[in-house]
């Protein structure tokens, strides 16, 4: 299975099982953008937490990445940081 490289972002715990998901499949998670403790937790320890979506948007259109994974994600996306992944926004 190819490696994706993906940005998350989401607020339920929901998020969190899928972001434990891809890491299980060994595919990199560049940055995570959430509100819920424990993801920002998980983000945290992983070096790949995103604390605002001004910082989200400028991190996820500065990379090269294929998916943003939105997740039971409360927050209105800008059409820069949709259109921004390789592959899909999804």
């Amino acid at each position: 299975m190819k490696k994706i490289r993906c940005f998350v972002v989401g607020d339920d715990h929901l998020t969190l099982e899928c972001i434990q998901i891809l890491e299980k499949n060994n595919h990199i998670i560049l940055g995570i953008l959430s509100e819920n403790g424990q993801v920002k937790e998980w983000a945290r320890t992983h070096h790949v937490l995103i604390e605002t979506l001004e910082a989200f948007e400028k991190e996820v259109t500065s990379k090269t990445y294929d998916y943003l994974f939105s997740i039971i994600n409360f927050r209105i996306l800008s059409k820069k940081i949709i259109s921004s992944p390789e592959c899909f926004s999804i």
